[in-house]
């Protein structure tokens, strides 16, 4: 089932920016708040912008991850 959703100009143009050529918006919004298995979400990266984005949420995570641990 389809939604429609208001943007402002500058949402719609950042989300634009993100979109590769044969992305739809749903992919766009589905592939920027996470997929939970970073292999799988890896495979559909199409841009090297977004293999960048992805690498540095993972070296973040890790950060935080050592962090509760202690180490």
């Amino acid at each position: 089932m389809a939604k429609t959703v208001q943007l402002s100009d500058e949402a719609y143009a950042r989300l634009t920016s993100k979109k590769g050529e044969r992305e739809s918006y749903s992919d766009v919004i589905l592939r920027m708040t996470g997929e939970k298995d970073p292999l799988r979400f890896v495979g559909r990266l199409r841009i090297r912008e977004d293999f960048d984005e992805v690498m540095a949420a993972m070296r973040r995570a890790e950060v935080r991850g050592r962090k509760r641990l202690g180490k």
